[in-house]
């Protein structure tokens, strides 16, 4: 892979750094772990790219710019989202136990 968005980067670093190409970045915003080991040697020999954010310090352009193209790749159908499980709105605790505890692969939707 050339670029990985990761949510979880704490847990998933050693994956992401074997599963990208040489000059490949990840882009985290989220991490289970505030400070973590990081795999430096095998990050560097592939000369990866780490870069953090915060969706909110962005300005409005910037955001709006990020929007818009959110917006054009979903309508473009070249997105695919996979829903692990839908649970009714009056399961919202099972729903966040789920995607906790890691065992569902893909997105827990709850219906409103």
């Amino acid at each position: 892979m050339d670029m990985i968005v990761e949510v979880d980067l704490s847990t998933n670093i050693d994956l992401d750094v074997a599963a990208l190409a040489r000059g490949g970045r990840v882009v985290a915003y989220g991490s289970s772990e505030r400070e973590f080991k990081m795999p430096f040697s095998k990050s560097i020999l592939k000369n990866l790219g780490f870069d953090f954010f915060i969706l909110y310090h962005l300005d409005k352009a910037r955001r709006d710019e990020i929007s818009g193209m959110i917006n054009r790749i979903i309508t473009s159908g070249h997105i695919t989202h996979n829903i692990a499980q839908v649970l009714p709105l009056d399961e919202i605790v099972h729903a966040h136990q789920l995607v906790e505890s890691g065992c569902v692969v893909g997105n827990v939707v709850l219906e409103i």
